[in-house]
């Protein structure tokens, strides 16, 4: 994602300092696309800061803990939840984190966006 997240929108600018929660939406909608079932979209506080990340039977899919100076420093599919248990301060999960989902109007458009953007660079990775 960092090779074109500069051309997602100033919500990207920032990659991955505060777009885990957009990511982990548009990842949810990628992993149902691809058939991979429904993801649920978890966040929580720590000190230090917030953080969004999706769950299914054990599995957590995080594709921006790099953004913590403890986290781990790549994208991570893991059923070892210690690091994010530190963020135990949890909003109640909302089991279907795709975007299409969770989001309202204005943020639908957006992600949209973005999601169609990433599929183009998705498909040319494949060719």
């Amino acid at each position: 994602m960092d090779e074109v997240h500069a051309d997602l929108g100033d919500f990207f600018q920032t990659f991955p300092r505060g777009c885990c929660g957009d990511v982990a939406e548009l990842l949810a909608a990628h992993l149902k696309d691809a058939g991979l079932g429904t993801f649920a979209y978890v966040s929580g506080r720590r000190e230090g800061g917030s953080h969004a990340w999706l769950e299914r039977d054990g599995l957590i899919a995080d594709a921006t803990p790099d953004q913590f100076e403890d986290g781990l420093r790549r994208p991570l599919v893991t059923t070892d939840s210690t690091w994010h248990d530190s963020f135990s301060d949890r909003n109640p999960i909302i089991e279907d984190g795709d975007f299409r989902v969770l989001c309202g109007e204005e943020n639908l458009i957006r992600l949209e966006s973005a999601y169609d953007q990433l599929r183009k660079f998705m498909d040319q990775l494949q060719k």
